[in-house]
């Protein structure tokens, strides 16, 4: 006998909690990019969108004046790594990566040079150059090495929306979290997850803590994930690559729907199946109130078989696309 399900409601999509900053593109402000001076350009952002420390703390987990010691070179590469991140300032001209430490890496291992080597041209130690590869250290040395390890190393920054910082702030609503746990079964590690949203997963990981899913290692029987959609494709590296590692049973991630991005490419090629959610979702604002998506959504799943996905498409309107090798 099958067992009894929840009624299907309005579709909501996601939340997304890790990435507090606008929505917009990447776009180059001029045909050459911008002389390197990162805090310039941090000071720039934060005065342009009127954007107060309390509130740049509180959404990259940390404290005000962890931000204002990294505008004097004293603070962590860490926390200057989320706070990039939030601001949606980038680096080009280095290699490369999900995150700011593992590029440092590969463009000094596309130079083909070892620790030692780069500590010898920064004037570093090389345990100092190793802690920065693991994502530790200080901003001072981060910018010692960059002069060293990529010359060429200018500031890009994406345009915030007037109510951008907090775009990324929505929920996956209460009945599609039902329809997973109906489905697969219950949600057992969130590495992106929120005080607020109806996802309470067993063990989980909260920015607002002053964690990151991005940087750590995920396992668990089911692993659910709901990205900011403004900065999906790193999440999306990172699912896949969490995946390959092998330790995790089934594993949703909840996304928007760019299904030209080489990521979404890659995790077909890898036997991901792919539900596409039928029209426009809906999703929850921290206030409780809706609002429409400007986007299609879509949920990438790995490790789940054939009798769970019917299951969960007779819940939620939409329909699978799998790829099974």
């Amino acid at each position: 006998m099958r067992r009894s399900r929840p009624q299907k409601a309005e579709l909501m999509p996601p939340k997304a909690i890790a990435k507090s900053a606008g929505s917009c593109p990447a776009k180059i402000q001029s045909s050459s990019c911008k002389s390197f001076d990162l805090h310039a350009e941090l000071e720039r952002v934060l005065q342009q969108n009127s954007i107060p420390f309390e509130d740049l703390a509180r959404h990259v987990g940390c404290q005000p004046d962890d931000i204002r010691s990294i505008l004097t070179d004293a603070g962590s590469v860490e926390i200057l790594a989320r706070i990039m991140d939030a601001l949606k300032v980038d680096l080009t001209g280095i290699n490369p990566g999900i995150m700011l430490h593992q590029r440092l890496k590969a463009t000094r291992e596309s130079r083909n040079w070892s620790i030692k080597r780069l500590a010898e041209r920064s004037g570093l130690p090389a345990v100092t150059i190793a802690a920065l590869e693991r994502g530790r250290g200080s901003v001072d040395d981060l910018l010692t090495v960059l002069k060293v390890l990529g010359p060429r190393v200018c500031v890009r920054s994406n345009p915030l929306t007037k109510d951008g910082f907090d775009k990324d702030s929505r929920f996956t609503p209460k009945h599609i979290v039902e329809a997973i746990e109906s489905a697969f079964g219950e949600i057992t590690f969130d590495p992106c997850a929120h005080q607020s949203s109806p996802v309470q997963a067993a063990r989980q990981i909260l920015k607002e803590a002053g964690t990151d899913g991005l940087t750590q290692n995920w396992s668990g029987k089911l692993v659910f994930v709901n990205p900011p959609y403004s900065g999906s494709s790193p999440w999306l590296r990172k699912v896949i690559a969490e995946w390959q590692e092998g330790n995790i049973s089934t594993l949703l991630c909840l996304s928007n729907a760019k299904t030209d991005a080489p990521e979404f490419h890659s995790a077909l090629n890898i036997g991901a199946s792919v539900f596409f959610f039928k029209g426009r979702l809906k999703y929850a604002k921290p206030d409780g109130t809706l609002e429409p998506s400007s986007q299609a959504s879509m949920m990438i799943a790995f490790g789940t078989k054939p009798e769970q996905r019917e299951d969960f498409a007779e819940l939620v309107e939409g329909s699978w696309h799998c790829n099974q090798i």
